[in-house]
């Protein structure tokens, strides 16, 4: 029954992604994502007592709503969040958690995206109305070991930190050009490489020391001077 093998293949994919939101066309499951367009457009015909044109029933629905199938289309809001949420699984790849810091020069729209969502789910908590987060968002992050209960977490993985371990490798080593797979501080590897290429302006007005840019690339630049 083609329901039910689809309905398998997006809980599948629901593993994977953390999510439902499956591309109307997804190249790794064509017939998958043409299928989510059709549930859709029956969802419509269901809702509007046109049962006999419509291929859903109350079961199908409860069935794809309990994946945390949301039946509008997803949103430019919706396009970003999932954005957010792809940052903060890279930033957890990195750094071993999802406790971006309130300052994070490197993504300061994730570091705010982050402390809304607690804010989000806290009134969510609250039973406010007001709140954007959904149960499907909730699990999303979840999923991930998103902290809720970590407002303006400070114990992160410091910049500061990571650049006076660079400073230290280069007295010792006489470069910058720490492997990716570094053993001896795995940690200061994956910070490394994911410094450059940079804006270096954000890194000076984070109370970094002037000769940052020259440490990084070994030469003055213009900004320096900021």
């Amino acid at each position: 029954m083609e329901f039910n093998t689809r309905l398998s293949e997006l809980s599948a994919y629901r593993e994977e992604h953390g999510d439902v939101l499956v591309p109307s066309k997804y190249d790794q499951n064509p017939k998958l994502g043409n299928w989510i367009k059709t549930q859709r457009i029956h969802y419509k015909l269901f809702k509007e007592g046109r049962t006999s044109e419509s291929q859903l029933t109350s079961e199908r629905v409860q069935a794809l709503e309990a994946l945390g199938f949301e039946w509008p289309l997803p949103t430019k809001l919706d396009k970003k969040w999932n954005q957010r949420l792809e940052e903060l699984k890279r930033f957890r790849e990195i750094n071993g958690h999802c406790r971006v810091p309130d300052k994070f020069p490197v993504n300061p729209q994730l570091a705010t995206w982050v402390s809304t969502q607690r804010v989000q789910f806290r009134l969510f908590k609250e039973g406010k109305k007001q709140s954007m987060i959904t149960p499907s968002r909730i699990e999303a992050l979840d999923k991930i070991g998103f902290d809720w209960g970590r407002e303006g977490c400070v114990d992160l993985v410091d910049w500061e930190v990571r650049y006076e371990e660079l400073c230290q490798y280069r007295l010792s080593y006489g470069n910058c050009r720490v492997p990716r797979n570094f053993r001896r501080n795995p940690q200061l590897g994956n910070w490394v490489h994911t410094q450059v290429p940079f804006n270096w302006s954000v890194v000076f007005s984070f109370r970094m020391p002037p000769n940052a840019l020259v440490l990084f690339y070994g030469r003055e630049s213009s900004t320096s001077s900021l």
